[in-house]
């Protein structure tokens, strides 16, 4: 049901009167200036609305009420500015819930409610559908500017959802102090109000790489996956040819080992490789002009035919 309703003519009315109106009504009669009856008189107000607005009863407003509380609709909007300042792109459809989804006239509304959020969304919503033009290179440059004033290049890190072992354990890391800066791709199923305040907590800050752009600004896409796959392939073949069983997939057992010899493979490379993608990426040192020319060289590389 649309939340813009129209008032019927026949139907019973509700406060023709203002706030101010009402307010003004409560204070002369609380100070015994004038009475209950010609109160309702001048102001044009029924006179059992000032007997239940002095007696406190009948608080809630008429017709239906909103579907969240000011409090959780302040943290929606808090949200929305953080998400924002990252360079992660929400549209409507993220702003609704899981369950019982809304009508889109419920973000109509809140955007209403809310005019300090408006022009944001409304940004946003171009940033989705904005193609890896100039004007969004200088944009990104100019955030990362702003991010990486006094950050320690040990504190910028990138990442991928890219991975080879499906085992959960991971390797205990030394925490980094000082502020941090964290660049990845702009999914907003990678953000939550949970992860946003765990990033205030440990002063992370996030960096949105602009849509349709991972393969010129991901560092790990540059310069790190592309050799790790490489020798991955090397690896894999290698254990067909000397494998006895028929089966061509590799059993559990057998990943660990194979995952060693990919680690050894790289090993002294890694380091060098990710620094290379960094500095291809133009984001540490920071220089907009390598992303021009990472572009011009991507688009002198011949097409890959199927099958490649």
């Amino acid at each position: 049901m649309p939340r813009e309703y129209k008032r019927a003519s026949s139907s019973r009315t509700y406060r023709d009167y203002s706030t101010e109106k009402l307010d003004s009504a409560l204070k002369l009669i609380r100070a015994k200036k004038i009475t209950q009856r010609n109160a309702a008189k001048h102001f044009k107000i029924p006179r059992s609305t000032l007997k239940y607005k002095l007696k406190g009863e009948h608080r809630l407003p008429f017709g239906g009420h909103k579907a969240l509380t000011d409090k959780a609709e302040n943290a929606i909007v808090q949200y929305c500015i953080v998400m924002n300042d990252y360079g992660f792109p929400l549209d409507t459809y993220d702003l609704r819930f899981k369950q019982s989804m809304p009508e889109i006239e419920w973000i109509r509304s809140s955007l209403k409610r809310n005019k300090n959020i408006s022009l944001r969304f409304s940004s946003n919503i171009n940033k989705t559908k904005a193609s890896l033009s100039s004007e969004t290179i200088n944009q990104f440059f100019n955030h990362m500017s702003k991010e990486l004033d006094s950050i320690q290049p040990s504190n910028i890190w990138n990442y991928d959802e890219t991975n080879l072992t499906d085992d959960p354990a991971l390797p205990k890391l030394k925490r980094q102090e000082g502020n941090k800066v964290l660049l990845g791709d702009n999914f907003s199923s990678h953000m939550s109000w949970e992860v946003i305040n765990s990033c205030k907590e440990n002063l992370i800050a996030f960096v949105c790489l602009p849509p349709n752009s991972t393969h010129l600004t991901q560092p790990l896409d540059i310069a790190f996956y592309k050799p790790l796959k490489l020798n991955w392939r090397k690896v894999l073949t290698a254990w067909k040819l000397n494998t006895s069983t028929q089966s061509s997939v590799m059993s559990k057992d057998q990943f660990p080992r194979q995952l060693k010899q990919l680690h050894e493979s790289i090993e002294g490379k890694a380091a060098d490789n990710i620094i290379s993608g960094f500095r291809k990426a133009g984001i540490y040192p920071l220089d907009r002009e390598k992303l021009s020319e990472l572009r011009t060289d991507t688009a002198k590389e011949p097409r890959r035919k199927k099958g490649d």
